[in-house]
Protein backbone atom coordinates (compact mmCIF):
# COMPACT_ATOMS: atom_id res chain seq x y z
CA UNK A 1 0.00 0.00 0.00
CA UNK A 2 3.03 2.11 1.01
CA UNK A 3 4.47 1.59 -2.32
CA UNK A 4 1.15 2.44 -3.91
CA UNK A 5 1.08 5.26 -2.23
CA UNK A 6 4.62 6.68 -3.37
CA UNK A 7 4.37 5.78 -6.91
CA UNK A 8 1.12 7.54 -6.75
CA UNK A 9 2.78 10.46 -5.78
CA UNK A 10 5.62 10.83 -8.05
CA UNK A 11 3.39 10.24 -10.90
CA UNK A 12 1.79 13.42 -9.96
CA UNK A 13 5.17 15.13 -9.55
CA UNK A 14 5.90 14.09 -13.20
CA UNK A 15 3.11 15.07 -14.51
CA UNK A 16 2.67 18.61 -12.93
CA UNK A 17 6.33 19.15 -13.54
CA UNK A 18 5.58 18.01 -17.52
CA UNK A 19 2.62 20.22 -17.95
CA UNK A 20 4.58 23.32 -16.42
CA UNK A 21 7.90 22.56 -19.28
CA UNK A 22 4.90 22.75 -21.72
CA UNK A 23 3.26 25.48 -20.13
CA UNK A 24 6.99 27.44 -20.56
CA UNK A 25 7.23 26.34 -23.97
CA UNK A 26 4.22 27.82 -24.98
CA UNK A 27 5.08 30.88 -23.28
CA UNK A 28 8.23 31.03 -25.27
CA UNK A 29 6.98 30.41 -28.63
CA UNK A 30 4.26 32.99 -27.80
CA UNK A 31 7.00 35.33 -26.79
CA UNK A 32 9.01 34.85 -29.83
CA UNK A 33 6.64 35.78 -31.94
CA UNK A 34 5.96 38.62 -30.82
CA UNK A 35 9.21 40.02 -30.96
CA UNK A 36 10.22 43.44 -32.92
CA UNK A 37 13.64 42.22 -34.44
CA UNK A 38 14.30 45.47 -35.77
CA UNK A 39 13.18 47.17 -32.31
CA UNK A 40 15.55 44.82 -31.15
CA UNK A 41 18.88 45.28 -32.48
CA UNK A 42 17.54 49.27 -32.46
CA UNK A 43 18.10 48.97 -28.92
CA UNK A 44 20.64 47.20 -28.25
CA UNK A 45 22.85 49.22 -30.79
CA UNK A 46 20.88 52.57 -28.99
CA UNK A 47 22.38 51.46 -25.58
CA UNK A 48 25.60 50.60 -26.68
CA UNK A 49 25.82 54.42 -28.09
CA UNK A 50 25.07 55.76 -24.58
CA UNK A 51 27.38 53.54 -22.85
CA UNK A 52 29.86 54.89 -25.59
CA UNK A 53 29.18 58.94 -24.43
CA UNK A 54 29.08 57.97 -20.78
CA UNK A 55 32.66 56.07 -21.09
CA UNK A 56 34.01 59.05 -23.67
CA UNK A 57 33.05 61.42 -20.69
CA UNK A 58 35.07 59.98 -18.53
CA UNK A 59 37.87 59.56 -20.16
CA UNK A 60 38.05 63.36 -21.77
CA UNK A 61 37.43 64.09 -18.30
CA UNK A 62 39.85 62.18 -16.77
CA UNK A 63 43.24 63.12 -19.33
CA UNK A 64 41.59 66.97 -18.47
CA UNK A 65 42.09 66.69 -15.19
CA UNK A 66 45.17 64.88 -15.44
CA UNK A 67 46.90 67.32 -17.73
CA UNK A 68 45.77 70.46 -16.31
CA UNK A 69 43.94 71.70 -18.97
CA UNK A 70 40.03 73.18 -18.87
CA UNK A 71 36.83 71.44 -20.31
CA UNK A 72 33.29 72.42 -20.31
CA UNK A 73 32.58 70.35 -16.70
CA UNK A 74 28.85 71.34 -16.60
CA UNK A 75 27.90 70.64 -20.48
CA UNK A 76 29.36 67.88 -20.84
CA UNK A 77 28.80 66.31 -18.06
CA UNK A 78 24.89 66.86 -18.39
CA UNK A 79 25.22 65.34 -21.97
CA UNK A 80 26.66 62.05 -20.63
CA UNK A 81 23.79 62.04 -17.57
CA UNK A 82 21.41 62.12 -20.73
CA UNK A 83 22.75 59.42 -22.35
CA UNK A 84 23.14 57.05 -18.73
CA UNK A 85 19.30 58.04 -18.40
CA UNK A 86 18.28 56.94 -21.94
CA UNK A 87 20.11 53.92 -21.04
CA UNK A 88 17.11 52.71 -18.50
CA UNK A 89 14.90 53.30 -21.76
CA UNK A 90 17.12 50.68 -23.64
CA UNK A 91 16.88 48.31 -20.83
CA UNK A 92 13.14 48.37 -20.53
CA UNK A 93 12.73 48.04 -24.15
CA UNK A 94 15.27 44.91 -24.20
CA UNK A 95 13.28 42.89 -21.41
CA UNK A 96 9.85 43.36 -22.83
CA UNK A 97 10.97 41.70 -25.67
CA UNK A 98 12.58 38.80 -23.90
CA UNK A 99 11.29 38.51 -20.72
CA UNK A 100 8.23 36.44 -19.72
CA UNK A 101 6.42 38.49 -16.64
CA UNK A 102 6.51 41.99 -15.87
CA UNK A 103 9.32 40.82 -13.21
CA UNK A 104 11.42 38.96 -15.74
CA UNK A 105 11.35 36.39 -13.08
CA UNK A 106 12.43 34.30 -16.42
CA UNK A 107 13.12 35.08 -20.19
CA UNK A 108 12.99 33.26 -23.17
CA UNK A 109 17.14 33.55 -24.26
CA UNK A 110 19.37 31.10 -23.51
CA UNK A 111 21.62 33.45 -21.47
CA UNK A 112 19.28 35.09 -18.97
CA UNK A 113 19.45 37.85 -17.57
CA UNK A 114 18.93 37.30 -14.50
CA UNK A 115 21.91 37.83 -12.36
CA UNK A 116 22.29 41.25 -14.61
CA UNK A 117 18.76 42.75 -13.72
CA UNK A 118 19.99 42.65 -10.01
CA UNK A 119 23.33 44.11 -11.04
CA UNK A 120 21.77 46.94 -12.76
CA UNK A 121 18.75 47.56 -9.96
CA UNK A 122 20.66 46.78 -7.28
CA UNK A 123 22.57 50.50 -6.81
CA UNK A 124 25.52 50.50 -8.66
CA UNK A 125 23.34 51.93 -11.96
CA UNK A 126 21.95 54.65 -9.63
CA UNK A 127 25.25 55.38 -8.24
CA UNK A 128 26.85 56.30 -11.62
CA UNK A 129 23.60 58.54 -12.37
CA UNK A 130 24.03 60.01 -8.62
CA UNK A 131 28.09 61.00 -9.42
CA UNK A 132 27.10 62.12 -12.88
CA UNK A 133 24.15 64.56 -11.93
CA UNK A 134 26.64 65.97 -9.42
CA UNK A 135 29.18 66.48 -11.45
CA UNK A 136 26.76 68.28 -13.90
CA UNK A 137 25.39 70.17 -11.64
CA UNK A 138 28.88 71.48 -9.39
CA UNK A 139 29.40 74.74 -8.81
CA UNK A 140 32.03 77.07 -10.50
CA UNK A 141 35.15 76.48 -8.47
CA UNK A 142 34.50 72.94 -7.93
CA UNK A 143 38.07 70.98 -7.53
CA UNK A 144 39.96 68.96 -10.05
CA UNK A 145 40.35 66.50 -7.08
CA UNK A 146 36.27 66.70 -5.87
CA UNK A 147 35.67 65.75 -9.47
CA UNK A 148 38.18 63.01 -9.88
CA UNK A 149 36.88 61.47 -6.63
CA UNK A 150 33.42 61.45 -8.19
CA UNK A 151 34.41 59.69 -11.76
CA UNK A 152 36.50 57.50 -9.95
CA UNK A 153 32.99 56.02 -7.80
CA UNK A 154 31.86 55.79 -10.97
CA UNK A 155 34.54 54.02 -12.28
CA UNK A 156 35.32 51.59 -9.20
CA UNK A 157 32.38 52.16 -6.90
CA UNK A 158 32.49 52.22 -3.40
CA UNK A 159 31.97 50.42 -0.27
CA UNK A 160 28.28 49.17 -0.85
CA UNK A 161 28.10 49.16 -4.56
CA UNK A 162 29.63 48.35 -7.80
CA UNK A 163 31.04 50.54 -10.26
CA UNK A 164 30.77 50.52 -14.25
CA UNK A 165 33.67 49.02 -14.45
CA UNK A 166 32.63 45.69 -12.70
CA UNK A 167 29.02 45.70 -12.51
CA UNK A 168 27.33 48.07 -14.17
CA UNK A 169 28.73 47.61 -17.89
CA UNK A 170 28.90 44.05 -17.49
CA UNK A 171 26.04 43.82 -16.76
CA UNK A 172 24.94 46.02 -19.89
CA UNK A 173 26.90 43.03 -22.07
CA UNK A 174 25.23 40.23 -20.81
CA UNK A 175 21.87 42.02 -21.74
CA UNK A 176 23.36 42.36 -25.08
CA UNK A 177 24.26 38.60 -25.29
CA UNK A 178 20.42 37.38 -24.14
CA UNK A 179 19.29 39.84 -26.84
CA UNK A 180 21.52 38.18 -29.25
CA UNK A 181 20.53 34.71 -28.16
CA UNK A 182 16.65 35.71 -29.00
CA UNK A 183 17.62 37.09 -32.26
CA UNK A 184 18.96 33.89 -33.36
CA UNK A 185 16.33 32.02 -32.04
CA UNK A 186 13.93 34.15 -34.52
CA UNK A 187 16.27 34.51 -37.35
CA UNK A 188 18.21 31.17 -37.43
CA UNK A 189 22.18 32.26 -38.14
CA UNK A 190 21.70 35.78 -37.80
CA UNK A 191 24.38 37.69 -36.48
CA UNK A 192 23.57 41.15 -36.40
CA UNK A 193 24.40 41.34 -32.23
CA UNK A 194 27.04 39.13 -31.95
CA UNK A 195 29.82 40.34 -30.25
CA UNK A 196 28.16 43.71 -29.28
CA UNK A 197 29.29 45.38 -25.55
CA UNK A 198 29.15 48.44 -23.72
CA UNK A 199 31.88 50.46 -24.47
CA UNK A 200 34.51 50.74 -21.45
CA UNK A 201 36.14 53.92 -20.44
CA UNK A 202 40.76 53.43 -20.79
CA UNK A 203 39.81 53.16 -16.51
CA UNK A 204 37.90 49.98 -17.23
CA UNK A 205 40.97 48.46 -19.05
CA UNK A 206 41.19 44.60 -18.15
CA UNK A 207 38.57 44.80 -15.44
CA UNK A 208 35.99 41.86 -15.99
CA UNK A 209 33.48 40.86 -13.80
CA UNK A 210 29.26 39.78 -12.51
CA UNK A 211 31.17 36.28 -12.41
CA UNK A 212 32.71 36.94 -15.85
CA UNK A 213 30.08 38.07 -17.75
CA UNK A 214 28.07 34.75 -16.11
CA UNK A 215 30.29 32.53 -17.94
Amino acid sequence: MKNCTIAATVAVLLSTTLAAAVHKRDDVSDKLAQVDTNALVIAAFQWHSDTAAVSAFLDNAAQAIASGQSFDLTGDAQSAFGSETNEKTQKGAIEGFICLDSVCDSDISFTGIGAAKIELEGGAFQSVLDQLNEISSAPEGTSALDVANAISIINNGNSTTDGRCAGVLPAIDLYFRSAADVLKRIIPGDTTLDGLTAARPAACNGISALSQVSS
